[in-house]
């Protein structure tokens, strides 16, 4: 179902929307990998559905060569007023001192890519977001590019949204210009 994913769905409703393969951002995007994750997922979701996580969340970064970033980007989601969390952080064969700064953090988990999956950046960060979502055990899933940063309650007040709106399935949210 992926792999229908990537080579029909997306390029499709890209082509609709004007984009070439080129342009793709992956904000773009996201919205097909959380549906893919529903498809590709759905059974073993079914199976693997813990009524003790509830309140569970996971946040997803993606990261190459950010590591001047990286440092805040993880303490902005340790630091939330939020405790059952997870972070989960996919590094996409990072040059310079990513790992070692990942590696500093002991409530996170870091999935190291050995070899770039594609030639394009964008794809290879979907490529991540992918592999992030099959190990993420929340029942929200949070997006964060490890050169971005979360408001110290983000994760209380996306739990709140969920809870009070049952019918609502996904929220996108737009950058606070402070």
């Amino acid at each position: 179902v992926a792999v229908l994913v990537f080579l029909f769905i997306i390029p499709l409703t890209l082509y609709f929307r004007g984009l070439s393969s080129w342009e793709w951002d992956p904000t773009t995007v996201v919205f097909w990998l959380i549906t893919t994750r529903g498809i590709s997922l759905f059974f073993t979701e079914i199976e693997n559905t813990n009524p003790n996580l509830e309140d569970f969340v996971s946040i997803l970064i993606t990261n190459y060569n950010k590591s001047h970033y990286l440092k805040k980007t993880i303490s902005s989601c340790l630091s939330q007023n939020f405790d059952n969390k997870e972070i989960l952080v996919f590094d996409d064969c990072s040059t310079d001192d990513s790992l070692k700064i990942l590696n500093k953090f002991k409530k996170i988990k870091v999935i190291r890519n050995k070899k770039k999956k594609f030639k394009s950046g964008p794809l290879n960060q979907i490529y991540g977001l992918n592999e992030l979502f099959k190990i993420s055990k929340g029942n929200i899933i949070f997006l964060l590019d490890s050169d971005d940063m979360f408001r110290k309650n983000k994760l209380f007040e996306i739990d709140k949204i969920f809870k009070k709106n049952k019918k609502i399935n996904f929220i996108k949210d737009t950058q606070l210009i402070s």
